[in-house]
């Protein structure tokens, strides 16, 4: 059955108008992502803003510690406090602005630990200036781990800053995809409409056309054509109310985004770094008031002008190709410019260029103090290294002189003692049926003593040589290395066998003959001290520590032990826990193998208890050094 007439009319119209609510609810839903993304884009400018005061701070510390250092001035130190308050300052506002961000929560508490490890170092530097004075200065390791964990800081910062700039293209790329989608909405929405009208019109001709056929009347023709005046009168007004409707809205949003460049813009304008907006024909489309007093002049002389008409040659600096660069290939970019000004002043600063739609956003940061300070510090540097240089020659003509002296005291020294214990010998075989006990007791004691010193003399120099021999580094394998050191000491005793554990250990890369004696040291060391356990057991292990990329070498015996108060004097030459009387022995035996390890890039150190045996350790780098390690220069003292 064909539905009447009217029907036919506002089902089109029912039609249309549903069409119609489409439009409005689609511009409605792209107004609130417009809103959400203005939101979010001022959230991530508040998040660069504080990483960028955390930047501030930091630098303001170093330069502070450093000038302090430098000067001694207390002074010097306000600007440090000021960067710390204005450090934790954004650290505690970002942990604020990040907390429903995982990912950049993760990074913010490494750029805590790592603002908490500049600091401590900036409070040693300040510690020890004011305990040493003007000669913690001459610290370059100090000044350089300051300086590496400032940078480590600020490479932290500027991920996180990466990972916002991301954030907020992720932003503006959904804002202009939901207005594409608007916009098509409506064309496709306004299409559908008229298609609608078109076709109910189609169906009102054809119904007035069957109508004038079946009542044959002008009358009723003519009403059935007013009436179709009055449905078209109508209808043009409900069209024309819904699209003063739209009109009205759609103003609205154009206020709304209004409102929301000028809140961008705001916050643009109080940003500490410079931010400008470069068009693809280098004209100057925005810049905030950092920009424009980096650049020394007026917006109103810079907006809407050519950077090359604006600075004449600007076009032949190394950053203009990277702006290029940029311009073209749609990639971010960073560098560091001096520009010089018209009054002979001139000023260093870091440029990082971003895509924009609009062209190249340009982001600049006055860097010219913490340029000063890297001369500073090179300067610094330069008269450190000459002073280390002199002090060199001098250790070196005291080391020549050294050891002139120890090769005469050692030859002068042997002669008597020979002597001594030569004439001793025969004074016991030819007045020995004269001497009682006592006499020949106190004869061998005095050819004792005399070998002692003799022994003393020997470990010496060995002790010498192994500062002043050069490393010859080489694959060693240690197990067959520590079986012929056992095989070598003959250390087993008729009733009293030595229970020997050697674990699996691996190669290493290190001076065979050296590496030798520390074990020769280590086991004549376990075996001695073990010696009065009836039943003496020794175990030598390896384990791999992957953190630190070093091997462990452990060797434990269950002998007397030692206090582990006393730890710090095994290493030392001539320090001994024991007795002579006790157990035999010169006292230099462990410092070799600490000096012998610490030239292989290792540690050693001990453990143990009074009573319970003792375990001692050295590391060794799990890695093949790059190059032998040069013997260092032996001190008067180690002579």
């Amino acid at each position: 059955m064909t539905p009447p007439f009217e029907k036919k009319i506002l089902l089109g119209f029912a039609s249309a108008l549903l069409v119609v609510l489409l439009a409005v609810a689609t511009t409605g839903w792209s107004l609130a992502r417009f809103s959400s993304t203005a939101t979010l884009v001022d959230h991530t400018h508040r998040v660069l803003g504080r990483l960028e005061q955390s930047v501030v701070g930091i630098l303001a510390m170093e330069t502070s510690t450093r000038g302090f250092v430098l000067t001694g001035s207390e002074a010097m130190l306000a600007p440090h406090r000021a960067g710390d308050a204005r450090v934790n300052a954004s650290l505690d506002e970002l942990a604020r602005l990040v907390a429903d961000h995982p990912g950049q929560q993760q990074r913010l508490a490494g750029v805590t630990s790592l603002a908490t490890r500049a600091r401590t170092i900036m409070t040693e530097h300040i510690g020890a200036r004011r305990a040493r004075g003007l000669s913690a200065a001459e610290d370059i390791n100090a000044f350089l781990a300051g300086q590496e964990a400032v940078e480590s800081f600020r490479r932290a910062v500027e991920e996180m800053e990466a990972d916002e700039r991301n954030l907020l293209a992720a932003h503006l790329s959904r804002a202009q995809s939901a207005a594409f989608m608007g916009n098509v909405t409506l064309v496709a929405t306004g299409a559908v409409a008229a298609a609608l009208i078109i076709f109910a019109g189609l169906l009102v001709s054809r119904d007035y056309q069957r109508r004038c056929q079946a009542e044959n009347s002008l009358r009723e023709l003519n009403e059935h054509l007013e009436h179709r005046v009055a449905d078209r009168t109508a209808r043009l007004e409900a069209v024309n109310v819904v699209m003063r409707r739209e009109i009205a809205e759609r103003q609205q949003a154009e206020e709304s985004l209004r409102h929301s460049e000028t809140r961008l813009r705001a916050t643009l304008d109080t940003m500490l770094e410079g931010c400008q907006l470069i068009g693809p024909d280098w004209r100057y489309l925005y810049l905030n008031d950092t920009a424009a007093l980096h650049g020394r002049r007026h917006k109103q002389e810079l907006l809407g002008h050519t950077m090359q008409s604006c600075y004449p040659g600007i076009d032949r600096l190394p950053m203009f190709s990277a702006l290029q660069r940029c311009m073209d290939d749609r990639q971010p970019a960073r560098t560091e410019q001096e520009f010089k000004y018209s009054d002979g002043t001139s000023a260093w600063f870091d440029l990082r260029f971003v895509p924009a739609p609009e062209g190249v956003a340009v982001l600049s940061l006055d860097i010219t103090a913490h340029k000063l300070s890297e001369e500073r510090i090179r300067q610094t540097n330069a008269t450190l290294e000459q002073r280390v240089r002199e002090r060199t020659a001098q250790l070196e003509a005291v080391n020549r002189e050294l050891e002139a002296f120890t090769y005469s005291v050692s030859h002068d020294l042997r002669a008597p003692l020979r002597h001594i214990d030569g004439f001793a010998h025969l004074l016991i075989r030819s007045a020995g049926t004269r001497l009682d006990e006592q006499g020949r007791r106190q004869l061998d004691t005095i050819s004792a003593s005399a070998r002692q010193m003799g022994r003393l003399i020997d470990d010496l120099l060995a002790f010498s040589r192994i500062g002043r021999s050069p490393l010859r580094l080489e694959p060693v394998e240690l197990q067959p290395l520590i079986s012929a050191v056992i095989a070598d000491g003959n250390y087993q005793q008729p009733g009293r066998p030595i229970l020997w554990a050697v674990g699996p250990l691996p190669p290493v890369h290190a001076d065979a003959a050296m590496l030798r004696q520390v074990w020769f040291n280590l086991v004549d060391n376990a075996v001695k001290y073990s010696g009065k356990n009836p039943h003496p057991r020794i175990s030598i292990a390896c384990r791999a520590d992957a953190a630190a990329r070093e091997l462990i070498f452990s060797i434990t015996d269950n002998g007397v032990g030692f206090d582990p108060r006393y730890v710090d004097k095994l290493f030392g030459v001539f320090q001994r826990l024991h007795g002579s009387t006790e157990f035999e022995g010169t006292g230099i035996g462990l410092a070799n193998v600490r000096r012998i390890i610490a030239r292989h890039g290792g540690r050693t150190w001990a453990e143990s208890r009074v009573g319970e045996g003792a375990t001692f350790y050295f590391s060794l780098p799990a890695t093949p050094a790059p190059s032998p390690v040069s013997p260092p220069a032996p001190t008067a003292v180690l002579v």
